[in-house]
């Protein structure tokens, strides 16, 4: 994603040429509990929710511009956006979850579908007056990108990013409230937010970073020989199979399928896949994962042509 390019260009636009389906907006949007988040100026304690939450840097008031700056990490772990950090241009942006559709091309037995998100986004430099800001922005798409002025920049504070608090939550669509006494700032959301699908909330759940060294593996529980990685990028899922084999009496894993999640609807996953012990590595669409009671159940078909459904424990 460039930050010099004001319209990203839909790389998957091939996607209408191969797959004839109906757009179906998915039930994303209802009424929730919403989140309240206090801080307080020179404290390192925030309350999120009711509980607790300890901040890396305390939160402080910028003397020239009167404005109240919190560390980054406080507005990806306590808000849970998704946050990235461009180290070059010394940019951060911010991505809030709004809504997601899917296009349904399923035909016969085989299930088929293929989503995409919508985010608020914003785009804040260190040091520059100026953010860059969308309100529907689908990764991939033509995007009409505006530029919003800042009366506080971003800044560097003894090592951590700090960005102005009141602009970010509004733009996010959350209210603030600023108790000049007490110096405390309330966040609390409107009142609608996005509701993930259960199978969202079930990924997420067992989904390691991308970005960490170590995946979170999972044992099946019928058959019991394979184990499951799932990592997240915060936009994206990826997934990677493995089945257990033995030589000369050693124990290892040997990776089946690697693939990457292209629809999320309901109770239901799809996935792109290849076999990675097939010489002539072909894509295959038709791999999908069920959340149930359980845990889920990933299905997919083998070199020889055979379905295959693989049942995983919950985390």
């Amino acid at each position: 994603m460039s930050s010099r390019k004001f319209l990203s260009i839909l790389v998957t636009g091939l996607l209408a040429a191969m797959f004839v389906g109906v757009i179906m907006p998915s039930k994303v949007l209802a009424e929730t509990s919403g989140k309240t988040v206090v801080l307080q100026v020179n404290s390192t304690t925030a309350i999120v929710n009711g509980k607790s939450v300890t901040l890396d840097v305390a939160p402080y008031i910028d003397e020239s511009s009167g404005r109240t700056l919190v560390p980054l990490r406080f507005i990806s772990e306590s808000l849970g956006y998704i946050v990235e950090w461009d180290d070059e241009e010394k940019a951060v942006r911010i991505c809030n979850k709004i809504d997601m559709n899917s296009i349904d091309s399923s035909e016969g037995s085989v299930e088929y579908f293929r989503s995409w998100s919508t985010y608020k986004y914003v785009k804040l430099t260190i040091g520059n007056n100026v953010a860059e800001t969308c309100d529907d922005y689908i990764i991939g798409e033509y995007v009409y990108i505006e530029k919003e002025p800042l009366d506080q920049a971003p800044v560097i504070k003894d090592g951590r990013t700090m960005l102005p608090v009141r602009f970010i939550s509004e733009q996010m669509g959350l209210n603030v409230e600023w108790d000049s006494k007490t110096q405390k700032i309330t966040i609390s959301s409107k009142g609608e937010g996005y509701v993930p699908e259960p199978i969202e909330a079930a990924l997420e759940k067992v989904a390691s970073k991308v970005f960490e060294f170590d995946a979170i593996y999972l044992n099946s529980k019928q058959p019991d020989e394979y184990s499951i990685y799932v990592r997240t990028d915060g936009f994206e899922y990826y997934i990677g199979l493995s089945v257990k084999r033995t030589y000369d009496s050693t124990i290892f894993y040997e990776q089946v399928l690697r693939g990457d999640i292209i629809g999320l609807k309901g109770d239901t996953a799809c996935f792109a896949y290849s076999l990675t012990q097939q010489e002539e590595q072909e894509y295959r669409y038709d791999g999908t994962i069920k959340v149930t009671e359980e845990g889920f159940i990933v299905s997919y078909t083998n070199e020889q042509g055979e379905k295959c459904s693989i049942t995983f424990p919950n985390k």
